[in-house]
């Protein structure tokens, strides 16, 4: 009886662990209100999501809308993360007016993918269309670093469905706006390198991985790896000046199960 037991405790465990995991969705940032006229905006796409940013003007248009007024939104980067997601960097091909409010449109999305495309308001108590106030704030000035990168800790914790992976790193860099970390991670054996914009938390702290559904960057068992990281900002300054190689093992260890 206790076998039986455990043993539909685990089927049920397993089965809310994978419902944790949808098969779709489009991240946007900035996250704040307001941007300044020069600002990147990154679009993210996760699973099945993935396709709509490989196609993002051939199938669907993205632009900035104000007043019936369209300014389409160019590519600039795209890059393919390790684990089911995927970027886009975007920068408008017009100069956006300061005072005007303007909303992130891509065309040709269903109903379901439209609702990816709101964000939830304290104020109104409800999802509303991505929008942007264009602030008469310029930032000319790039980010740098204060102190070296380094390794600080490595984390695997095993869920139902598969592990979330990360090596941690310590960022102490400085710039009057929030920081984006382009991440550059190379296998040593196979070669094979991913690149990905990364958002620096407050506390200095940047984690390089996947979680249990999806992540930038991904691990082998037990492989060595190298890295490096490069400081922008939201408005794209940058001195594109690449920190030295660190070099580390994998987080992911070899597991009997695996």
């Amino acid at each position: 009886m206790r076998l039986l037991f455990l043993s539909i405790l685990s089927i049920v465990l397993t089965h809310t662990t994978f419902s944790m995991c949808s098969w779709s969705g489009i991240y946007v940032y900035p996250k704040s209100n307001t941007i300044t006229s020069n600002s990147w905006i990154i679009i993210e796409g996760y699973a099945s999501s993935q396709s709509i940013i490989d196609s993002l003007n051939n199938g669907y248009s993205v632009y900035l809308e104000s007043d019936g007024s369209k300014i389409p939104l160019q590519l600039k980067e795209f890059n393919k993360g390790g684990f089911r997601l995927t970027q886009a960097i975007l920068v408008p091909t017009k100069k956006l007016t300061i005072g005007k409010t303007y909303f992130l449109i891509i065309d040709n999305l269903n109903e379901r993918e439209k609702e990816f495309l709101t964000r939830w308001n304290s104020t109104t108590k409800k999802h509303e269309p991505i929008s942007w106030l264009i602030t008469d704030e310029t930032d000319i000035l790039s980010p740098v670093f204060l102190e070296l990168p380094k390794l600080i800790d490595k984390k695997y914790i095993q869920y139902g469905c598969g592990p979330a992976v990360h090596a941690i790193f310590k960022i102490s860099a400085k710039d009057k706006s929030d920081i984006l970390v382009k991440t550059q991670l190379i296998d040593l054996k196979s070669g094979e390198k991913t690149t990905y914009f990364l958002t620096l938390e407050d506390s200095g702290q940047l984690s390089v991985g996947h979680g249990m559904c999806a992540g930038a960057f991904s691990y082998k068992n037990d492989e060595k790896y190298k890295i490096r990281f490069c400081l922008f900002d939201n408005n794209g300054n940058s001195y594109d000046i690449w920190s030295n190689w660190i070099h580390f093992k994998s987080p992911k260890r070899e597991l009997p199960f695996e």
